[in-house]
C-alpha cells in the first residue's frame, strides 16, 4: 500500500513509525547494516529476539522481502516484533539494532577464514 498522508493521519496521536511497518528495497552495501554478503540486522534479530508467532503472519511482501530470503521463517515470526522507532527498546531489541555488531554466525564465519595475504 503506498504511504498517504490520509494512512499517516491514522496514526495521531503516535508517529507512523511507532504503528507501521513501512519496507523498502534492500540497498545491500549501502546500508550500515549490510556486511559480508548479508542482511545483519535480519541476521541478529533471528539470533537475539524471541519469535512473536508460532505461524507465519500475514504479509504482502514475504515474495521479495530479503528478511525472509536470508533468514526464512525465522525472519517472519520476529516481523511483528521489530518498529523503526521504539520509545524504550529492551537489550535485546537495542543489541540487535546495534550496525557496529555483527550476527555471531557472521563472527563465527569471519574467525574462521584464513588470514588474508
Amino acid at each position: 500500500m503506498p504511504v498517504s498522508a490520509d494512512l499517516l493521519a491514522l496514526a495521531e496521536p503516535v508517529r507512523p513509525t511507532e504503528v507501521f511497518r513501512f519496507a523498502a528495497p534492500c540497498i545491500d552495501n549501502r546500508c550500515r547494516h549490510f556486511a559480508e554478503s548479508r542482511c545483519q540486522l535480519a541476521a541478529k534479530i533471528v539470533e537475539i529476539l524471541p519469535s512473536d508467532t508460532a505461524g507465519l503472519p500475514a504479509c504482502h511482501i514475504r515474495h521479495r522481502c530479503r528478511w525472509f530470503q536470508q533468514e526464512g521463517r525465522s525472519a517472519c515470526s520476529r516481523c511483528p516484533l521489530v518498529a523503526t522507532h521504539d520509545a524504550n527498546p529492551s537489550a535485546a531489541v537495542q543489541a540487535a539494532a546495534d550496525p557496529e555488531r555483527l550476527s555471531a554466525a557472521t563472527s563465527r564465519e569471519l574467525d574462521a577464514a584464513p588470514p588474508e595475504q
